[in-house]
């Protein structure tokens, strides 16, 4: 059977295929949430009405693996035998594997294969907002409730709109001015508004906005839109408040992470301010965002809020630990004293002491870790990387060397030991 072409109205995360010529007028499906599974499977969900409803009972939530022969038999038997009406017994057949063949073709990445050799050029790693925010990158910054994540996810917005404003707390942008957008899953516009105006009067400039969202929706169904908006106001950093809201699903499962992961990369060329809580796990040796451990793997750096504050005190100290980065060393803490009165928050950098809330991992851990993540690497290069010394370092080494943990090479390289 030969079909008429469709009329295809594209949505949040979902598709509407309209036939309006030939035998096939007046039939309408839409393909909701089309995705890719745990099995390498892009899936979806269908709603099917016809013109005549009293031969064809609309039906939703049918679910079909786009992929799948098999799966489309199934679904194009049942409609067959669901179908009253006179129709050809290939008139289900071309319309799901119409559908099927289409939603694929606009869901399939549009990235053409490229070489890479030896020589190739990499980007040079820039940031948004130094040292906190790499460019274009998804950055985690995770903490208890109240430990000042939304003071400083509102102190970034105002400082990519005012450049001034980050130089004395070491917070530095290379950028031209940009807007904002702020996502909420989190019930904050009114702390934001606050937040907002608060620190502006304590830094005594002129008011500017910040784009705000009330968002209900995971962050998937609204990719659409967003790229939408993104594109037409020039955002440069979307804060997400908070991951928990934004994923729409089971936090502790590794699909929806990279579902969510995904759907920020495609925002191209867009920062992500991530907001995370911290992880109840008491077993665990250091602390982590709450929920599955690709949160922190699929983030290109991820920081840790502390909050200092004593009760009845107008004064709030924030210390920032940096625990995870992909192309940069570790960054030294970095500590913010708030200081609030009834309008207004004023903000200076302060010297950070180690936190005893900080279950910081040791010198072998971070060894191991970075080992783990770039392969085998010189002492001078560990040294670099985690910001100590080489002589620290190799002693380190030859003690975790003692214990099988690691192995010297004869290139004069470290790597994990092969029967660790």
């Amino acid at each position: 059977m030969a079909l008429s072409k469709p009329i295809i109205k594209k949505y949040t995360n979902s598709l509407k295929f309209e036939y309006t010529e030939g035998n096939e007028k007046g039939t309408v499906v839409r393909v909701k949430n089309y995705r890719r599974d745990r099995n390498d499977n892009i899936v979806g969900t269908l709603s099917i009405q016809t013109s005549d409803n009293d031969l064809f009972t609309p039906i939703k939530g049918i679910d079909l693996t786009l992929n799948s022969l098999r799966s489309r038999s199934s679904i194009i038997n049942d409609l067959t035998k669901h179908d009253k009406s006179e129709r050809d017994n290939t008139f289900w057949d071309s319309i799901i594997n119409d559908i099927a063949n289409r939603t694929l073709h606009r869901y399939r990445p549009k990235n053409e294969i490229e070489e890479i050799w030896p020589d190739s050029e990499a980007s040079t790693l820039e940031y948004l907002v130094y040292p906190v925010l790499p460019k274009g990158a998804p950055t985690i910054c995770f903490g208890e409730g109240g430990a000042g994540k939304g003071l400083l996810a509102a102190l970034f917005a105002l400082i990519l709109q005012v450049q001034k404003c980050g130089d004395k707390l070491g917070l530095t942008i290379n950028e031209e001015p940009s807007p904002v957008l702020y996502l909420d899953w989190e019930f904050n516009r009114d702390e934001l508004i606050w937040r907002w105006s608060a620190l502006f009067k304590g830094f005594k400039l002129k008011k500017r906005p910040i784009d705000y969202l009330e968002c209900s929706e995971p962050l998937i169904d609204m990719a659409d839109g967003l790229k939408e908006d993104i594109k037409s106001y020039g955002y440069k950093l979307i804060i997400i408040d908070s991951v928990l809201g934004a994923i729409g699903d089971n936090p502790n499962e590794a699909e929806p992470v990279l579902r969510l992961m995904n759907t920020i990369r495609s925002f191209k060329g867009v920062t992500a301010l991530i907001i995370a809580h911290t992880s109840k796990d008491k077993r665990q040796g250091q602390k982590t965002p709450y929920g599955s451990v690709f949160y922190t793997n699929l983030s290109r750096s991820v920081w840790q809020c502390i909050k200092k504050q004593k009760a009845g005190e107008d004064e709030m100290v924030t210390e920032l630990y940096h625990m995870k980065t992909n192309r940069s060393k570790l960054e030294l803490p970095i500590g913010l004293r708030w200081n609030f009165t009834d309008d207004k928050i004023f903000v200076n950098r302060c010297e950070v002491k180690y936190s005893k809330q900080l279950n910081t991992p040791t010198m072998g851990q971070q060894i191991i870790n970075l080992i783990n993540s770039k392969g085998k690497m010189r002492v001078k290069d560990i040294a670099l990387e985690l910001g100590k010394g080489p002589e620290s370092i190799r002693v380190t080494l030859r003690k975790m060397e003692g214990k099988g943990e690691v192995k010297h090479f004869p290139d004069k390289t470290w790597g994990l030991s092969k029967t660790k």
